[in-house]
């Protein structure tokens, strides 16, 4: 593949950046897929025996991936399905009314996670460019392809923060800076609901707002708690054998936020904070090295700086992060788009 020719890059980090491949980035994958005539529980199962939170979807006529559908997508569909049967109880729906529905099925209903649109990459592209994709395309994930038009991995948002926490060094200046001296995050309208609002609803919340989780404030404002989609996989423990398909824990998406995430973790025999049950957070003092290092550390997509007071005052996103780095490497340009196979 060839891109065209950039403008130079203007600073140090852009330039350290662009000297990183996608191909080393990525490393050798096992890349994991589902068909659209899949079943939604083979689906699952394959998101849980991988732990992973995305799949791409493989159309089996014309041999292209149509896009990714995700835990998100899934549980949402299971939602309207609760809606169209006038059903209070979900375990309702988990034999064949849910399980042997076709992705396709989700997919026209929902979309192909309509909030990570699939935007194929060479694998001779550079971490400055797949920064440039994650901060103005609105993907959460990169399908990466070689010169025979394979899909050889998939680049996340975590995998592209890690290699950052890495080579922090290369990034000193901007990492030694405190938060409050740096425009990250999200301060304005910050999206949250109370511990009343039961799983379902909260899921239901981050697809309507494009985002993977929120806070969960108590009547005084505190942060007392978090959900997010990446919880979602555990409630699909495959391994184990009963009427729900494996899928036990899904009947409790219609309970309380609090009460969903506990039964979680008792269910996965997991520490008290083991499901971000008791959010990570961080103070407007610290630095962005700090920050970074919490969230690779804690494998988290998401921390909330808040007040003494316990006070959500933003929350910062690894895609927060990506932005914050690109918008200080001193690149402009918006980057070139592929089609999915190139000529």
């Amino acid at each position: 593949y060839t891109h065209k020719k950039r403008a130079a890059a203007s600073s140090t980090m852009a330039k350290f950046l662009q000297k990183q491949d996608l191909k080393s980035l990525i490393g050798n994958q096992s890349v994991q897929a589902t068909t659209e005539t899949s079943s939604v529980y083979a689906c699952i199962k394959t998101l849980a025996a991988h732990n992973i939170l995305s799949v791409p979807v493989l159309n089996t006529k014309t041999g292209n991936y149509n896009g990714f559908v995700d835990y998100l997508d899934i549980i949402t569909f299971i939602g309207s399905l609760t809606v169209k049967q006038k059903s209070s109880f979900i375990e309702e729906l988990l034999g064949e009314q849910v399980v042997n529905k076709q992705v396709s099925e989700i997919t026209r209903l929902h979309g192909l996670s309509q909030n990570d649109p699939f935007l194929p990459i060479p694998e001779t592209s550079d971490a400055l460019v797949a920064c440039q994709y994650f901060a103005t395309m609105g993907c959460h994930r990169l399908p990466v392809f070689n010169a025979k038009k394979k899909l050889i991995g998939i680049l996340t948002q975590s995998d592209l923060v890690r290699f950052i926490d890495n080579n922090a060094d290369e990034f000193d200046d901007l990492m030694q800076k405190q938060i409050k001296d740096i425009d990250i995050g999200t301060s304005k309208n910050l999206i949250s609901i109370s511990p009343d609002v039961n799983a379902l609803q909260a899921f239901n919340i981050m697809k309507k707002n494009g985002i993977n989780g929120v806070p969960i404030l108590d009547k005084f404002g505190h942060i007392i708690g978090n959900i997010s989609a990446s919880d979602i996989k555990y409630s699909a423990d495959t391994t184990i054998t009963n009427e729900y398909f494996g899928l036990k824990l899904f009947e409790y998406l219609d309970k309380p936020v609090l009460k969903y995430l506990h039964e979680l973790r008792d269910f996965k025999q997991m520490d008290v904070d083991a499901l971000c049950n008791i959010p990570i957070c961080c103070f407007e003092s610290s630095t962005l090295k700090h920050v970074v290092a919490r969230m690779v550390k804690k494998k988290i997509h998401r921390i909330y700086v808040i007040s003494k007071q316990a006070i959500p005052l933003r929350v910062i996103s690894l895609i927060d992060i990506i932005k914050c780095i690109l918008a200080n490497s001193g690149i402009k340009e918006k980057p070139k788009v592929y089609d999915l196979y190139w000529i």
